[in-house]
């Protein structure tokens, strides 16, 4: 069985105030399917859902891939022979 994995997120860059500098994340988003069509659907979905946070000068990530599994089961952070199938932006 193959899985894909939809993770979503976004980098805010503190501008003003006594955590000037620091990088927070106001989005954060991570699912994981068996079908591709579900998982193409979800990333469009963030994808549409976090582009109003690139004209505010934060950074936006949507990425859809093939997560590397480990022996004992457990999926990993990143992809498989780090191969995305989507990303934006890209």
């Amino acid at each position: 069985m193959k899985l894909y994995k939809v993770r979503a997120w976004v980098n805010h860059t503190v501008k003003r105030g006594r955590n000037k500098g620091h990088i927070e994340h106001p989005y954060f988003k991570e699912e994981v399917f068996t079908k591709l069509n579900g998982a193409l659907s979800v990333f469009r979905a963030c994808v549409n859902e976090i582009q109003s946070y690139d004209m505010y000068g934060d950074e936006p990530h949507v990425e859809l891939f093939v997560p590397h599994i480990y022996e004992d089961g457990h999926l990993a952070y990143w992809p498989d022979d780090e191969k995305y199938i989507a990303k934006y932006p890209e």
